[in-house]
């Protein structure tokens, strides 16, 4: 029992730390997640054990409201990057404070659903169905491990990598003119990409059409 508690991270931490278990808060950056969903639009894969097959579901909040709305949640979508309240929303500089799809984790699928606030749910299907509960419960801790050194590895990467181009937005807009949708092209997203990049639009030959 000894072997699996540490390979979870369940030890007594010795004179320091007499608990078992190390609780730390845990937060998830809108950033961070806006570089997941951008890793899923490159079809990039991750440097840690975590895999993402898909995105169904992304929760938007804004710092203002508009006519838009200060928030808006997409769910149940076979393509997110095809729906046009998140192109919409996100060229507005709405940035996700949820993310939920499938993810894989020690070659299980996983149905999880990822909170700005550090919340993260296991959904009962795929594969987690047909595991014991203290499978569920490893599985479990190793997907939160994955993710927080995911989240570790994004806040170490230099800025030109740790924040998505300002031609993402471009992207995104072009795709939902592909539907015959007139959107507005909002340079806010643009405008923040760029400034935590530390860069100037001059540094990008952007054509917005």
């Amino acid at each position: 029992m000894g072997t699996v508690n540490e390979a979870v991270g369940i030890t007594n931490g010795g004179d320091d730390d007499k608990r078992l278990i190390r609780i730390e808060p845990l937060e998830f950056d809108p950033l961070f997640l806006l570089w997941l969903l951008y890793k899923e639009w490159q079809d990039e894969s991750f440097e840690t054990g975590l895999t993402m097959v898909n995105i169904s579901e992304v929760g938007l909040l804004g710092s203002n409201r508009d006519y838009f709305g200060k928030s808006a949640k997409i769910t149940g979508s076979t393509d997110i990057f095809q729906s046009l309240p998140f192109i919409q929303g996100l060229l507005k500089a709405k940035f996700p404070n949820q993310v939920a799809g499938k993810f894989q984790v020690s070659g299980q699928t996983l149905t999880v659903d990822i909170q700005q606030s550090g919340r993260v749910h296991i959904k009962a299907d795929e594969d987690i169905q047909k595991a014991t509960k203290f499978e569920r419960v490893l599985l479990g801790v190793q997907l939160v491990r994955e993710l927080t050194e995911l989240r570790q590895n994004w806040s170490d990467l230099p800025k030109e990598d740790k924040y998505p181009p300002p031609t993402f937005a471009v992207e995104l807009y072009e795709r939902g003119k592909e539907q015959d949708v007139t959107i507005e092209f909002q340079k806010k997203l643009v405008k923040n990409l760029l400034a935590k990049r530390k860069e100037s639009l001059d540094d990008w030959d952007l054509e917005f059409s």
